[in-house]
Parts: C-alpha cells; sequence; structure tokens
C-alpha cells in the first residue's frame, strides 16, 4: 500500500506570492544619487581590470582608489549600459524578493513546522521594515548576505556532526563574496558566533540547543579572516569607523545616530515594525522564562548598529529574527487558529505601507533626483577641466563627463574620499568668499549652484562667470565672458 503523502504547506503559495509583491513594489524610478558614482566606480574596474586604481573622476585625483563594492560596480555599469535604468532598477526588486524568501528560510528553520504561519508572519514584519532599503546600491548585497550567513551557519549549528560540512563550507563560500560586496562582512563573524552559540538561560527543549564541533570552531576561525580578502585588505578594520566618523557623514541622513524622539510615537513606520518584532521577542522570552544567549546577542547587536546609524534598521529587524523565533515556540506549543490570519494580515500590511504615494511600477529616473537636463547642459557646452558642484548632482556629473572633466564632489563620501571637501563644498554655496579662496587653488571652468544659496547670486554678480543653463533647482555657470545668459537665481 502507497504512503500517504505528506500534507501540502499551505505557507509556501503564500509566502511566495508575498516574495513577489515585495519585489514588485520595489519597482521605482532610479533616483538614488550614488548609483552613479558606482557606475563610474565599475566602468573603470572593467578598463583597468583592478581593484586599486587613481581616480579618475574626482578632483584633486586620489592616487589610489580602493574599489571595495566592485561586485556591485561593475554588475550595475554592466546593467546600465546594456537597458539603461530598467535593468537596475529591477535588479534591486529581485533583490528585495531574494531577501524575503532568505529570511523566511531563516524563520521556518528556526520555528519547526509547527510554526509555519508565525515564521511567515515574522518574515513579512521584517520585509515591512527592509522593503525601503532596496534601491539600486551596494548594500541590497548585505540584506541578502546577512539572512544567507544566518541561515547556513542557523542550518550547520543543528545539524549533526557528520552533516554539518556541505553547510559550512557554503557559509564560508557566502562570506568569502561578501568580503567583495560590502564593507558590512565585518559582521559576519559576529553573526555566525551568535548563531552557533548554545547557552541558553531557562528550560532546554530537545534537540534545540546545537553543539559547537570542531569543524565549527575551524569554520569561525577561517570567517574571522575572510573580511581582510576585501580589497581594502587590512585597512577594512578602519573602514566603518572612518565613515561614521567624517564631517560629511554629520550631515548625510541617513547615517545620523537614531535620535532618542524617534522611537515612540515612532518616527517612520519601518521603525514601529522594528519595534512590534523586538517586543514580540522581549515578551516571548519572559513569557517561556527562557533565554538563548545567541540570539539575544543578535539583537542587542542591531540595536547597537541603530543606535550608531538608524539606517541599520533594516539589518536589525533581519537580527531580531531568531530571537523572535525563539521567544514564540517558547511561548506556544503550536501556531494557534489566529496564526493564518495574522500572517495574512501582516502581508496586507506589508502591501499596504508600501503602496502609500507610490504611482505605480516605474522602470525609468526619477527626474526629481536624477539631473538629466543638466548632463544635456554640460554636454552641449563641451564643459572641460574641473568643475565645482554639490553633493546630489555630483554623481550623476561624474559619471556623464567620465574622462572628460573633473567633479569636485562625485557623490562618495568619506573615507572613499576627502572629507575636507564636502565641508569646502558646503562652506563655498553659503560665502562667495570661500568659493573664491577654492577657485583661486583649482580654477574651475564651470559650477553648478543651486539656486537657493548665496553663492548663486554671488557668482551671477561676477564678470567673469556667466550663467548659461538653469533648471529646477540648479544653476550651470561657466568661466565665459558671454554675450547672453539666462536668470541665474530662480526663486
Amino acid at each position: 500500500m502507497p504512503e500517504n503523502p505528506a500534507p501540502r504547506d499551505p505557507t509556501v503559495p503564500l509566502g511566495l506570492a508575498f516574495a513577489a509583491v515585495a519585489g514588485f513594489l520595489r519597482l521605482r524610478p532610479l533616483g538614488a544619487p550614488d548609483t552613479w558614482w558606482h557606475l563610474s566606480v565599475g566602468r573603470t574596474v572593467l578598463e583597468t581590470k583592478v581593484r586599486r586604481f587613481p581616480d579618475v573622476v574626482g578632483i584633486p585625483p586620489k592616487d589610489e582608489f580602493v574599489a571595495g563594492e566592485w561586485i556591485f560596480d561593475v554588475l550595475a555599469v554592466l546593467l546600465f549600459e546594456a537597458g539603461g535604468s530598467a535593468p537596475l532598477v529591477l535588479l534591486a526588486a529581485a533583490f528585495a524578493s531574494l531577501s524575503f524568501v532568505l529570511v523566511w528560510m531563516l524563520a521556518r528553520t528556526l520555528a519547526g513546522p509547527d510554526h509555519r504561519w508565525s515564521a511567515l508572519a515574522v518574515t513579512t514584519l521584517v520585509a515591512a521594515t527592509t522593503a525601503v532599503r532596496f534601491f539600486p546600491r551596494p548594500h541590497i548585497f548585505f540584506l541578502v548576505l546577512l539572512p544567507a550567513t544566518l541561515l547556513l551557519a542557523s542550518k550547520a549549528a543543528r545539524a549533526p556532526a557528520r552533516e554539518q560540512l556541505p553547510w559550512l563550507v557554503g557559509l564560508v563560500a557566502v562570506v568569502a563574496f561578501w568580503s567583495q560586496c560590502h564593507p558590512s562582512v565585518l559582521i559576519a563573524p559576529v553573526v555566525v558566533g551568535a548563531a552557533g552559540a548554545p547557552w541558553v538561560i531557562g528550560p532546554r527543549r530537545h534537540g534545540d540547543v546545537p553543539s559547537l564541533t570542531p569543524a565549527m570552531w575551524g569554520t569561525f576561525a577561517i570567517l574571522c579572516v575572510l573580511p581582510l580578502l576585501s580589497p581594502y585588505g587590512v585597512g577594512i578594520l578602519g573602514q566603518a569607523v572612518g565613515h561614521a566618523g567624517t564631517d560629511s557623514t554629520a550631515h548625510i541622513g541617513e547615517m545620523h545616530p537614531m535620535p532618542p524622539e524617534w522611537w515612540w510615537p515612532p518616527h517612520a513606520r519601518s521603525i514601529l515594525f522594528v519595534e512590534v518584532l523586538a517586543a514580540i521577542g522581549i515578551v516571548g522570552a519572559i513569557r517561556g522564562r527562557r533565554l538563548a544567549i545567541g540570539p539575544a546577542a543578535l539583537a542587542v547587536f542591531g540595536l547597537m548598529m541603530t543606535l550608531n546609524t538608524h539606517r541599520f534598521r533594516s539589518a536589525w529587524a533581519i537580527l531580531l529574527v531568531p530571537l523572535v523565533i525563539d521567544g514564540l515556540r517558547g511561548s506556544f506549543r503550536r501556531d494557534g487558529r489566529a496564526a493564518p490570519a495574522i500572517a495574512i494580515a501582516a502581508g496586507l500590511l506589508l502591501a499596504g505601507v508600501q503602496t502609500r504615494g507610490w504611482d505605480g511600477p516605474g522602470l525609468g529616473l526619477d527626474p526629481a533626483w536624477v539631473p538629466t537636463a543638466l548632463g544635456e547642459a554640460v554636454l552641449e557646452h563641451d564643459v572641460r577641466g574641473p568643475i565645482f558642484n554639490d553633493y546630489d548632482a555630483g554623481g550623476f556629473l561624474g559619471w556623464t563627463l567620465y574622462g572628460e572633466a573633473r567633479v569636485f564632489i562625485d557623490g562618495r563620501t568619506p573615507p572613499f574620499f576627502t572629507d575636507d571637501h564636502f565641508f569646502a563644498m558646503r562652506a563655498a554655496i553659503a560665502d562667495p568668499s570661500v568659493f573664491e579662496r577654492l577657485d583661486r587653488g583649482y580654477r574651475f571652468t564651470a559650477a553648478v549652484i543651486p539656486h537657493d544659496v548665496p553663492l548663486c547670486a554671488g557668482l551671477d554678480e561676477q564678470p567673469q562667470w556667466t550663467a548659461v543653463w538653469t533648471g529646477p533647482r540648479r544653476t550651470l555657470f561657466l568661466r565665459r565672458k558671454l554675450a547672453s545668459s539666462v536668470p541665474a537665481c530662480l526663486p
């Protein structure tokens, strides 16, 4: 008599549908200013076939620029040159779906067969937190490789010793790849160490406490060295500290520490979702009178990252998954009758919050952030030589004039580029005399100035500068005496 087939898991088709929705809702026009300097770096890597090279975009040129995120940069420029902005937007959307699937697999692995609906609900809350971070930038690798690393580490820690090798090999391969994608690989050993920690305070359930084997210890030692494979080499150890401690990042919103007043009432919906996840984990630990040290350490580590730089709340949501699942398992033997409804409601919540203010799928360029008309103007006027510009326009200008002219700031923040330039740029647009001192040193041939700053009016009064193009946000000045000009500083 044939064996009875295993019952179908209704969470699978629903989870795949949610993953597709998470990707579809990220089909938004390309607008990230930083994408353009990554395209320039990718082009240089392809041309030089090296990951360290003299800078070809910024001024003054650096003798050596390190392409620490070269895999994204090369992939991005290949996609852009093949099909423009659409492939880049599709790439970000695909990574949003992939991240959902990997977080879901992690949650299912930790939850077991009796908590599949809870695993799906938790995954959807995580996706509601991380969704806003999926736009064409290297950090989309971070939001995929982080759950992949947690998943492989959890699989290895829970497998019998003789079955651990495939998981451990996969873990080494993922972290080695991560080292070429994003400097956040520095946290990989911390994540793996916590995910494999067997220590538990409170009752232990049979089979849920991993045991540390020699192979796991050896793998952990390898993982501690793998970040040094990054193009930064040993310099990666100071990369994160250098990035967070510069003057420029103090003026970039997403790099700010998490302000206390943002916690409640929540400043953004993503903060509310990560707070709900944290509350579920804490309440579950209290109800179950059990605290798994590894998941708790991951949760605290994610909180510390968020307090230091609030954009890391997306990573914190992923790092909370083990604590939340452990708390649910400790509080409930299996999913209750309400679990399917909760999971479906979470999916509807994900769709609802992400469609607010959304005009539908778009694969083009966002005109509010991408100064395409400015790019056409600098090409029309055959701009050459050093250009003074503001932060948001620099990346697109550097890409447009690649190899033909250099820009003062192309969007790279320190320690990628010189911190002094960001300070000087802000000072110059507020005080024309500062610009004059810079100009004596660099002899700018053009300047791209926002309308609403004192420098715009200051250059308009200078006889050696002529406004030749005015757009919605900026004016292009040339160091030429021309017979005709345009209104420079619109209100």
